[in-house]
């Protein structure tokens, strides 16, 4: 599976703690020579057609409520008044570009099934030249907010209880107040649909 290490390369623009050796870098047109980096679509057995939140999520339980590192050219972090889906990403991140499709499909299904929650996409590119280029190329490039540098990033990683070799992309879920309910690495598919929307609908009373 594909894990991040440091890339110091013209791909990247300034260098990362995070950085990807599971996620190649982009260049134009060769996001389609990349497979998903998702571990459960990695196995060669036919996938059972839904997936439960235990297989699905591989944190379940985050030590503490989400904060939002801090932002780059004063992005303000969503309230929490709503659940979340936040998808980490990067503009060298092949697999992350490639997931774009299914990410917007999904955000269109939960609002006409009625779910109530926040789509967030978090940029991990320290500077704002590699997403305005990226945006050149792809016009279709989600709005995103993004990580206002490098130091943010581990502090950020580790209040999550997630290392500075995490894959991405990476998604994290919260219920209404900001608690994490799932941190996933890797990609998702349409068989993630609805373990997905279980992960966001407002938890059972107790």
């Amino acid at each position: 599976m594909d894990r991040l290490s440091v890339v110091k390369s013209a791909a990247v623009a300034a260098p990362l703690t995070l950085c990807l050796a599971a996620c190649p870098s982009q260049t134009p047109g060769d996001a389609k020579s990349y497979g998903s980096a998702s571990r459960v679509e990695a196995v060669t057995a036919k996938p059972p057609a839904t997936v439960s939140v235990d297989d699905f999520c591989d944190t379940r339980r985050a030590p503490a409520t989400l904060r939002f590192p801090p932002l780059g050219e004063d992005g303000e972090a969503p309230s929490n008044t709503a659940a979340m889906w936040i998808n980490a990403w990067a503009s060298w991140c092949a697999p992350c570009l490639e997931e774009f499709p299914t990410l917007a499909k999904f955000e269109k299904r939960l609002a006409q099934d009625g779910v109530n929650m926040r789509f967030i996409y978090l940029s991990l590119d320290t500077e704002a030249a590699p997403l305005d280029r990226l945006r050149a190329r792809e016009p279709n490039t989600p709005t995103t907010l993004r990580i206002r540098d490098e130091q943010a990033l581990d502090p950020w990683l580790a209040s999550l209880g997630l290392r500075a070799s995490t894959m991405l992309p990476f998604h994290v879920f919260t219920r209404t107040g900001g608690n994490v309910s799932c941190i996933r690495t890797g990609t998702v598919s349409n068989r993630h649909y609805a373990t997905i929307k279980k992960l966001l609908r407002p938890a059972p009373p107790a």
